[in-house]
C-alpha cells in the first residue's frame, strides 16, 4: 500500500485535535474563558475575574487556565490555605519563582498596605503578565523583581520550555524538552535582603530544581531572621546524587518540615511532619513543603 504525507492533511488533523481540546476546556472553564485563553495563545492579551477559594479575594488577571484551576481548589489549594493561615498583617514575604502572581497576589491581600511582597521572576516574557496582573488590580505593596534568585550573584542562564514556553530552569538537566536559553542577572537572598535592608517572615520558593541554590543563598537571613519557607521540592527533575544534595542543603537547618502535596506510599502522609531522612524513592515526586528555620 502506497503512503502519501499531505501537509494540508496533517494541518487539518492538527487543527481537529486542537478543537477538541477547545472544546473539552470550554466544558471545565466557560466557553467566554476559553476564547479569551485561545487569544492570548495567538498574542493577544485578554484578562479575565477570579475569586480566590479562600478569603474574599477577587481579582483580575491575564487569561490562562491555570487560574480556573485555583478558583476551583484543583491547583495547589492545600498549600494556599495552610499557608494563608501563617501570613499576618504587615509581613514582608519573598516569591520567588512568581510566576503570574498566584501567591503573590494573595500575600498581597493578607499582609495589608503596611505589608510588602517581593516577587522575583526572572523570564522577561513570564514578568509581563505578572506586572499586567499586578498592576491592574492596583496591588502597590508587591514590588515585582526580573531577578534570577539562586546561589551566586551575577548572571545565570536561563532555559525556558514547555507549553507555550512558560516554564523556566537554571538547572540543565531538569530538562527533557526543546528549550531556548537567555542570559539573566542573578542575586542571593541574602545579598538582596542586605542591599535593601529586608528582613522577611516568609519565603516562597517555586524555582524548577533549583530550591537547593536558593537555599544556600539565603544562609544568612534564615538564620537570622528564622522565616517560614513554602517550597516546591521538584526530585523528578533531579540526578539521585542532585536530589540528595538539594535535601540536604534544604532540610539540614530546619526546625520543621510539614509535607503539604505529592509523595507516594506510605512514608509521610500530607499534613504531618517529615522526621528521619526520606528514602531516595520518597525524593523523587514533586513535593510541596512548608519549613519552619
Amino acid at each position: 500500500m502506497l503512503l502519501v504525507t499531505c501537509p494540508l492533511f496533517d494541518r487539518a488533523m492538527r487543527l481537529g485535535q486542537l478543537g477538541e481540546a477547545f472544546a473539552e476546556q470550554a466544558k471545565i472553564n466557560g466557553l467566554v474563558f476559553e476564547i479569551k485563553s485561545a487569544a492570548n495563545y495567538l498574542g493577544f492579551n485578554t484578562n479575565s475575574r477570579i475569586r480566590y477559594p479562600m478569603g474574599d479575594i477577587v481579582v483580575r488577571v491575564w487569561t490562562h487556565n491555570i487560574w480556573k484551576a485555583l478558583e476551583r481548589r484543583e491547583w495547589e489549594y492545600n498549600c494556599l490555605s495552610f499557608v494563608a493561615s501563617k501570613v499576618n498583617k504587615g509581613d514582608v514575604i519573598l516569591d520567588i519563582g512568581a510566576f503570574y502572581g498566584q501567591y503573590s497576589i494573595l500575600f498581597s491581600k493578607l499582609v495589608g498596605d503596611i505589608g510588602v511582597v517581593y516577587a522575583f521572576e526572572p523570564s522577561p516574557r513570564t514578568l509581563a503578565i505578572l506586572r499586567n496582573n499586578t498592576g491592574q488590580n492596583g496591588l502597590d505593596n508587591i514590588t515585582t523583581i526580573g531577578l534570577c534568585l539562586s546561589n551566586i550573584v551575577g548572571s545565570m542562564t536561563l532555559r525556558t520550555f514547555g507549553h507555550s514556553s512558560d516554564r523556566n530552569t537554571i538547572i540543565k538537566e531538569s530538562i527533557d524538552l526543546p528549550f531556548k536559553e537567555i542570559t539573566v542577572s542573578a542575586t542571593t537572598v541574602d545579598d538582596f535582603c542586605k542591599e535593601n535592608s529586608v528582613q522577611p517572615n516568609g519565603i516562597k520558593v517555586d524555582v524548577e530544581g533549583a530550591e537547593g541554590l536558593v537555599i544556600e543563598g539565603a544562609e544568612n537571613v534564615l538564620r537570622k531572621c528564622s522565616p517560614w519557607v513554602l517550597l516546591e521540592f521538584h526530585g523528578m527533575l533531579m540526578s539521585e546524587e542532585a536530589r540528595e544534595n538539594n535535601w540536604r542543603k534544604i532540610s539540614e537547618t530546619a526546625k520543621k518540615i510539614i509535607l503539604l502535596g505529592g509523595g507516594r506510599g506510605e512514608e509521610c502522609r500530607v499534613g504531618e511532619e517529615i522526621g528521619s531522612p526520606p528514602s531516595m524513592d520518597f525524593l523523587r515526586n514533586r513535593l510541596h513543603l512548608f519549613i519552619q528555620y
